[in-house]
C-alpha cells in the first residue's frame, strides 16, 4: 500500500513537472512572467517532495496533546494509526467519507488503570448540534476558512479547517487541534 501511494505521488510529481514545462512554453509565447512561473512549479514540487518523508506533528484533542512522527499524507491516515496504536481508543466515523462524529483518547497507569484523557463526541438535541472541528496551524488560505476566527493554543495560531480529515494534508512541524463546536439549527 505505502508502494503505491509512493508510485501514485512519483506520477504526480512527473505530472506536474510535464505541466510545468507545457505551461513554460506558453508562457513564452504569451509574454507572461516566465519567473513567476517557475517559481510556482518549484513551490509545487517542494511540497509533493515534503510529503514523502517523515513529518513530526502535534495534534491537540482538546487539552490532550500528542507529538507524532509520520510519514502519512492526510490526517485521516495517522488518526487511523493512532487508533491502531491504542492512543485512541474510539475513533467513531459517520456520514459519508471521514467525517468524524467521535474521538476518545486513552492512557493507562502503570497499575493498569486507564485514564481518558480527551473524550469528543458529537450531539443533537434537535435544537442545538455539537461536532467536532478541526483546527489547523498550516499557513495557507486555502486551508483556512474565513468564517471562523482563528484560536490560540501553546502560543501558536490554529485556523478553522476547510478541509476535513480525509482530505487535510500533514505537513511537518504542523499541529492540528481538535476541538468541540456547536450551533443553534434554525
Amino acid at each position: 500500500m505505502k508502494r503505491t501511494r509512493t508510485k501514485r505521488l512519483c506520477l504526480i510529481l512527473l505530472v506536474c513537472v510535464l505541466l510545468a514545462s507545457f505551461a513554460v512554453a506558453l508562457a513564452a509565447c504569451n509574454d507572461t512572467s516566465l519567473e513567476k512561473m517557475i517559481k510556482d512549479l518549484q513551490e509545487s514540487v517542494n511540497d509533493i517532495k515534503t510529503q514523502l518523508g517523515d513529518k513530526n506533528i502535534t495534534i491537540y484533542f482538546e487539552d490532550y496533546k500528542v507529538e507524532v512522527t509520520t510519514r502519512e499524507v492526510y490526517l485521516s491516515e495517522v488518526l487511523d494509526s493512532l487508533y491502531k496504536q491504542g492512543i485512541i481508543s474510539t475513533l467513531t466515523l459517520g456520514g459519508s467519507g471521514y467525517y468524524i462524529t467521535g474521538i476518545e483518547c486513552v492512557t493507562y497507569g502503570a497499575d493498569g488503570s486507564r485514564h481518558v484523557e480527551a473524550s469528543l463526541k458529537e450531539t443533537d438535541d434537535g435544537t442545538t448540534m455539537s461536532y467536532i472541528a478541526i483546527y489547523h496551524s498550516i499557513d495557507n488560505d486555502n486551508l483556512k476558512s474565513p468564517y471562523n476566527d482563528p484560536k490560540e493554543k501553546d502560543g501558536r495560531t490554529f485556523w478553522y479547517s476547510t478541509l476535513g480529515a480525509g482530505g487535510l494534508p500533514v505537513y511537518e512541524g504542523a499541529a492540528y487541534y481538535f476541538t468541540m463546536m456547536t450551533y443553534q439549527r434554525a
